[in-house]
C-alpha cells in the first residue's frame, strides 16, 4: 500500500502525540484534519450512513481515543496510518453496543449513582415541599432557577428538547425510547446529543465529567455541586427543570 505524504505525517504526530514536549496547537489541529479526512471513508455500521453521524463519531473517536489518552496511553506506534480504520470500526460497535435501548443516567453507575440515576429517570411531574425546602436551604432562588432553566431551554434545539420532554422528564408510562423519539421528530446524530446533553450514561458515572455537559453546565450556573452529597438537591433541580420543559414543549 503507497503512503502518502498525509499518511507519514499521521504517523509521526501519533508518535509524538505522546513524547515530551507533545504536539503543538497548530499540530494538533493538522493531526485532527488529516484523521477525518481520512477515516471519513471507513466502511461503517448503517448507523453511520448518516454524514453528521459519521463525523461525529470521528470526532469523538479522535477525542476519546487521541487526544485525551495522549500522555497516558500504552499504545505502540502505527504500522500504517489504514489501522485507524479498525480502530474506528471498533469504537463504532463499542458506541453501538453502549446506545443499544439507551435507557438513560443509570448505565456505569453505582453505589449513590445508582439512585441518582432512577430518580432522574423518574423525574416528578411537580415539586415537592421537600424539593423547595432542599433548594431553599442551598441557597437557591426558585425564582431564579426558573429563569435560568428557560433561558437554558431556549439555547437546546428542538430535538433536545423533545429528548427532555419525552424521555427523560416523561412519566414512566408515557416516556418513548430514545430511537422513538429520534425518528418521530427526525433528530440526526441524537445519540452523540444525548450525551452531549447529558441524559445518556457517562463513562466513569454520573458525577465524574458530568459538569462538561450541557446539563452539568446549566446546574453549575445555579452554584450546585455536582457531588454525592447533593443527590437530592441535583434531582429537586432536575424536577425544576422538568416542569419548565413540559410546559415549553407542551404534550405532542
Amino acid at each position: 500500500m503507497v503512503t502518502t505524504p498525509d499518511n507519514l505525517a499521521i504517523l509521526d504526530y501519533w508518535r509524538r502525540r505522546k513524547l515530551s514536549p507533545g504536539l503543538t496547537e497548530v499540530e494538533w489541529a493538522d493531526f485532527y484534519h488529516q484523521v477525518i479526512r481520512l477515516l471519513i471513508r471507513t466502511r461503517l455500521p448503517a448507523e453511520y450512513a448518516d454524514t453528521e453521524a459519521r463525523q461525529d463519531l470521528i470526532h469523538a473517536f479522535f477525542v476519546q481515543k487521541i487526544l485525551q489518552n495522549a500522555r497516558t496511553t500504552q499504545a505502540g506506534d502505527l504500522d500504517s496510518a489504514h489501522v485507524l480504520h479498525a480502530y474506528l470500526k471498533r469504537f463504532a460497535q463499542d458506541e453501538l453496543r453502549e446506545q443499544a435501548g439507551l435507557v438513560g443516567l443509570d448505565e456505569d453507575l453505582a453505589g449513590d449513582e445508582d439512585s441518582l440515576a432512577e430518580e432522574m429517570e423518574a423525574c416528578a411531574t411537580a415539586l415537592s415541599h421537600d424539593d423547595l425546602h432542599l433548594l431553599a436551604e442551598a441557597g437557591i432562588d426558585l425564582a431564579t432557577a426558573n429563569a435560568e432553566a428557560d433561558r437554558f431551554l431556549a439555547t437546546l434545539d428542538d430535538g433536545e428538547r423533545r429528548m427532555l420532554r419525552h424521555h427523560t422528564c416523561a412519566e414512566d408510562e408515557e416516556r418513548l425510547p430514545m430511537d422513538a423519539i429520534a425518528k418521530r421528530w427526525q433528530i440526526a446524530s441524537y445519540h452523540y446529543k444525548a450525551k452531549k446533553l447529558g441524559i445518556t450514561g457517562q463513562k466513569g458515572g454520573f458525577f465524574q465529567g458530568y459538569e462538561s455537559t450541557l446539563l452539568g453546565g446549566w446546574l453549575k450556573k445555579l452554584r450546585a455541586e455536582i457531588s454525592p452529597e447533593w443527590q437530592r438537591e441535583l434531582v429537586a433541580l432536575l424536577n425544576l427543570l422538568c416542569l419548565r420543559v413540559q410546559k415549553v414543549v407542551g404534550e405532542t
